[in-house]
């Protein structure tokens, strides 16, 4: 960074920086570049130069401190008033310098990475390399042919198939440098060209968004432009693809849109072309002058062109059918011939612009009041269509255009009978307006109508007259050539281009009268009712007037027939004349208390003649096939007061009579019917006395039930448990009996072992008392002598110990050998000692030894 060291007249430069001075001795300008300290003396100050002044303005010295020109890779400098001297093309640096000679106006490219300074008055701007897209392009302008042709092979220009690297071409795609002329445009692609520095002589021009590369179209599928050129001719491109424009050329925009979608039409869609130019199209040719319709069927996707124009009508370029529900018709004109035909639907009706035309048929205000009786609407409507029939183009008819425009005209009678889909479908007509314009010449024209984007389905007044019959009425459709038909109801009746309604005319008033007629196209055929007032005269001069109503139908096999109803203009005439005639006669045979006795009758049996069954005949009129089947009288007056006035008198007084018999009457049926009511209440009490007694029996008997059932249930609880006792108790005894069965079982069994020992110890005893007896047999011979020399105790004690003598005798015990003999008492005292007890002791289990084996 520059800086200044504490004085105010020294600056220091570093690499990179430049400044000017002012020299006031010389006028000259100085240049001081960096590295360098520059001091500044009395005689020179620091200026800066302004470009758009191109004045050099002091300023402080610091702020004159400016960087060089910095071009880094892929920028380049756009350098104006180029030095003359080539071996001074820029600065040197840490020099004090004039400028030279420069090349004023004159401007050259510099492309990077480069950096200098500036001589005074030079002026730079540093732009980046032009890099674009696919869909990029950029516009060049020769400024300097010469430098142009000398320099384009310096240009530097990135192919789209090489790699981003600096080169140098010498042409880029149909580029020639030797067609280079001053003002000359061209455009570099981005399709070709990826990258793009211009040489001296081009320049690269901005668009009106200050930007140097420019957008190309690209197109899609069902996308397409329009590019307009400076000679007024139109191109336009299809897509998908790519669109860069010509030089001269510009995308034509639309309501700020340059893509377009074409026209899709379908089968009940078309547009009005009209050939502005010859041109071949497969195997057919078109002349200038011929008229096209396209629809959907032979066109379903239409994109514009150059040759064709569309011809607007009423605002609008396409064209929609008219949809015509079923029970509705249109009118259409011929538009070569005047032949007015009927289309009825159900259909969608597209007719052909170019000879046909829906029309619409004006009614007269009497036809108005006469078909549609009451309809204000429908004869403000056909007041309207005959304030619009001048200035039609075709006079006496009305077509839906002429209708249109009226409506947008006037708007009193647009909005009383426009809905608000024709509203929004004419603001629709305006955003094609523009669009038209851009496709070609436009021809305008106002004399056939194109329906709108929004079909409208309520064609109240849109369609052909149509009349609604209901049910039992007739109508007789006339034409101009004569025909004739009659239509009867229920039935939607259309009526074509030249058909009316026949009129017929029908008394009014009571009594029916021609004063005051009638007049409509419906006749009633079926349940018609009609009233008349009759005056007529008795047998007694008595005056009198009968209000009538008549009920008639009209009766037809054939067409002929029916053809007769319309005969007679005024039916109500024929029969009210015919009925009043009869009546007087009939009438004038019978007195007024007789008549009046009988007078419904009367008139009914002369009138529709005697009952046979249920039914009467009724009366026939032969001229018009009418039958009159039922008559109602619906009041007889006398017109002379006294006589009315003596019979209601005597009427009067036969009702009080029949009024206070009928009283008695019903005061005896309310006696009755009091008395029988008491009756039947005194029955109805007795009756509820006896259920209330009967009630009380039945619940005693409950009762009592319940008692008889608790002490049941008692009784039958305690057998349970004595039962349970009884058979408890047994259970016991059962056991005790099975315990002492066991005891015994076992004390006999134990008794019997018993025996069987003592048994056996008797055996015992006795075999060993007779071995015993056996064995001192045996030695009694000198033993006891010897026993009794051995009387010496101690020597009896050792031979005792020495030798088991009860082993030797064999008895359990061995004193009891010497009882009753003088040894008895030793054998005591020596036995007494433990040894011997030993000793004899086990002698004694040798012994138990012997006797159980």
């Amino acid at each position: 960074m520059a800086d200044n060291r504490g004085n105010d007249n020294e600056q220091v430069l570093s690499e990179g920086e430049f400044l000017y001075s002012q020299d006031t001795t010389k006028g000259v300008t100085n240049l001081y570049c960096g590295p360098k300290v520059v001091t500044v003396t009395g005689q020179e100050y620091p200026v800066l130069f302004n470009k758009d002044t191109r004045k050099f303005q002091p300023t402080p010295l610091a702020n004159a401190v400016q960087q060089n020109i910095l071009a880094k890779q892929g920028e380049y400098v756009e350098l104006v008033n180029p030095s003359r001297d080539a071996a001074r093309v820029h600065p040197i640096e840490n020099t004090k310098d004039v400028a030279p000679e420069l090349l004023m106006g004159e401007k050259v490219n510099i492309p990077g990475p480069t950096t200098f300074a500036l001589f005074p008055r030079q002026t730079a701007a540093v732009i980046c390399g032009h890099q674009m897209r696919f869909n990029e392009y950029l516009l060049l302008r020769v400024y300097d042919e010469e430098k142009a042709r000398q320099n384009w092979a310096k240009a530097i220009i990135k192919t789209v198939s090489e790699e981003l690297v600096e080169e140098k071409a010498s042409h880029s795609g149909d580029i020639n440098p030797e067609e280079f002329a001053v003002g000359k445009l061209f455009i570099i692609k981005g399709t070709e060209v990826s990258f793009f520095i211009p040489p001296t002589g081009i320049e690269v021009i901005k668009d009106d968004n200050d930007n140097y590369v420019r957008q190309a179209l690209t197109l899609g599928s069902l996308q397409y432009c329009i590019l307009s050129d400076e000679s007024g001719d139109k191109d336009y491109q299809r897509g998908p693809k790519v669109v860069f424009p010509k030089p001269t050329q510009t995308f034509m925009t639309i309501k700020g849109e340059k893509v377009f979608r074409p026209i899709e039409l379908n089968e009940i869609q078309g547009l009005y072309i009209k050939v502005i130019a010859d041109y071949e199209e497969g195997n057919n040719k078109y002349k200038e002058g011929d008229d096209l319709f396209l629809t959907g069927k032979d066109c379903p996707i239409y994109y514009p062109r150059h040759e064709h124009s569309i011809i607007r009508y009423d605002g609008r370029d396409k064209h929609y059918a008219t949809a015509i529900p079923s029970g509705e018709a249109r009118y259409v004109l011929e538009r070569n011939t005047g032949v007015v035909r009927m289309e009825k639907g159900p259909q969608m009706l597209l007719p052909n612009p170019i000879n046909e035309v829906i029309v619409k048929r004006v009614l007269s205000d009497k036809q108005c009041s006469m078909w549609y009786p009451g309809n204000k609407g429908a004869l403000a409507y056909n007041q309207h269509l005959r304030s619009i029939t001048a200035p039609s183009t075709r006079k006496g008819v009305v077509s839906e255009g002429d209708l249109q425009r009226s409506y947008r005209s006037s708007g009193v009678y647009g909005k009383q009978f426009c809905d608000s889909e024709m509203d929004t479908s004419l603001n629709v007509s305006n955003v094609n307006k523009d669009f038209s314009l851009a496709i070609g010449n436009e021809f305008t024209r106002g004399s056939t109508y194109s329906e709108p984007r929004t079909i409208t389905l309520d064609s109240r007044y849109d369609g052909v007259p149509t009349i609604e019959l209901f049910t039992g009425y007739a109508v007789m459709v006339v034409s101009k050539t004569g025909e004739r038909r009659v239509e009867v109801g229920p039935k939607t009746l259309l009526l074509a281009y030249d058909e009316s309604l026949e009129i017929l005319s029908f008394s009014s008033g009571k009594p029916k009268s021609t004063n005051q007629l009638v007049n409509t196209p419906y006749l009633r055929v079926s349940n018609n009712q009609v009233s008349d007032r009759v005056y007529v005269e008795t047998k007694d001069h008595v005056n009198l007037h009968i209000n009538m109503s008549y009920r008639v139908n009209f009766e037809a096999e054939t067409d002929a027939q029916k053809e007769k109803w319309f005969e007679v203009d005024n039916y109500i005439k024929l029969l009210c004349d015919n009925i009043r005639s009869i009546l007087k006669n009939c009438i004038r045979g019978h007195e007024i208390h007789s008549f009046f006795s009988q007078s419904i009758a009367i008139i009914r049996d002369v009138l529709l003649g005697k009952k046979e069954g249920d039914s009467r005949h009724g009366r026939y009129f032969s001229e018009n096939c009418m039958r009159l089947i039922d008559v109602e009288v619906l009041g007889i007056h006398i017109d002379d007061k006294r006589i009315a006035a003596k019979l209601q008198e005597a009427q009067n007084f036969a009702v009080e009579s029949s009024i206070e018999m009928t009283k008695d009457r019903k005061a005896l049926m309310v006696t009755k019917e009091k008395e029988q009511i008491k009756r039947e209440t005194i029955d109805e009490q007795t009756e509820t006395r006896k259920h209330a007694v009967q009630y009380a029996l039945d619940d005693f008997m409950r009762q009592q039930d319940l008692v008889v059932a608790e002490y049941s249930k008692k009784v039958l609880q305690e057998g349970k448990e004595s039962m349970l006792k009884e058979v408890e108790q047994a259970r016991e005894n059962y056991i005790n009996e099975q315990s002492l069965a066991r005891q015994r079982a076992t004390e006999e069994q134990n008794l019997e072992i018993d025996t069987k020992k003592q048994e056996l110890k008797l055996k015992l005893l006795t075999k060993e008392t007779e071995s015993v007896v056996k064995r001192f047999e045996a030695a009694q011979g000198g033993f006891t002598e010897a026993l009794l020399a051995l009387s010496n105790s101690d020597t009896l004690t050792k031979v005792a110990e020495v030798s088991s003598i009860q082993n030797f005798i064999g008895t359990n015990d061995f004193a009891d050998l010497f009882k009753s003999t003088p040894l008895e008492e030793a054998f005591h005292n020596v036995l007494g000692k433990s040894s011997l007890k030993k000793s004899l002791n086990g002698s004694q289990h040798v012994k138990g030894s012997e006797v159980t084996q």
